[in-house]
């Protein structure tokens, strides 16, 4: 069931990568509704909350429902705290839940006469991400990414990076993210997207990201609008210091 779904995913390897650019290009066209990051960390649970149940239920013996089977044939004097139908009810039936719930996103899209639907997350967990591709074949990723430098100037506006190791951390993550999704996702349902290309043609990237989303007339004007801080306005980042250079020329030197 989960496998009819056609979300357009939208993500990036590191948060201050243009997430929400995209999500704002998008839902300017009459085609699309792109979900904020709360469907996106609803997806994340549920899928995780599925795995989870598979490999709980995985075994071959399927204890859980033989205890069941003997308290239907009335044989309660066992220890029983955990008894649940076997596994190929239980799977099923909380995949169709899951569809359920996202279905009902889409039919909302739908009714507001947006055919397109999907959800941004930045950071997105490339784990769960490559298992929602795999779900659902149908999906298009959107995956955006900005300069490292730019990233982490922008990500210091807001309170992150704040010291060395946070720099160090959040560069390891933009770089490992990406190379992830680079290498092991389906290149049939992923456009890479380069920030700064977007920013330099943005008629020839939006023309591109319409095609392969499936929308139209998207708002060139939206890249006129800079917003960067909770505030809606755009405000300059702070440079890096020294240390956090040489920081970040060691990272691509490796």
């Amino acid at each position: 069931m989960i496998a009819k779904l056609k979300p357009v995913l939208v993500a990036s390897p590191v948060h201050r990568s243009g997430t929400t650019l995209l999500q704002r290009l998008l839902c300017s066209s009459p085609d699309a509704l792109i979900f904020g990051e709360s469907l996106a960390n609803d997806l994340n649970m549920l899928i995780s909350f599925l795995e989870n149940k598979k490999m709980l239920l995985g075994g071959q013996d399927d204890w859980r429902a033989k205890q069941l089977d003997a308290v239907l044939q009335g044989d309660v004097n066992e220890w029983i705290p955990d008894i649940v139908p076997n596994k190929d009810w239980v799977i099923p039936n909380f995949e169709n839940a899951i569809f359920q719930y996202l279905k009902a996103y889409a039919d909302f899209a739908k009714a507001k006469k947006r055919a397109t639907w999907g959800c941004k997350l930045p950071a997105w967990p490339t784990a769960i991400l490559l298992k929602l591709l795999q779900m659902m074949p149908d999906a298009r990723l959107l995956y955006i990414i900005r300069d490292l430098e730019s990233c982490i100037r922008s990500a210091k506006l807001i309170g992150y990076c704040q010291d060395l190791n946070g720099v160090q951390q959040y560069a390891q993550i933009w770089k490992d993210h990406q190379n992830h999704v680079r290498h092991y996702f389906p290149k049939e349902q992923v456009m890479m997207i380069d920030y700064s290309r977007l920013c330099q043609e943005p008629a020839q990237v939006i023309y591109e990201i319409e095609q392969f989303a499936g929308v139209t007339s998207i708002d060139l004007t939206v890249m006129q609008h800079r917003i960067n801080n909770y505030n809606r306005i755009h405000e300059a980042p702070p440079l890096l210091t020294e240390e956090e250079r040489q920081l970040l020329q060691a990272i691509n030197e490796n």
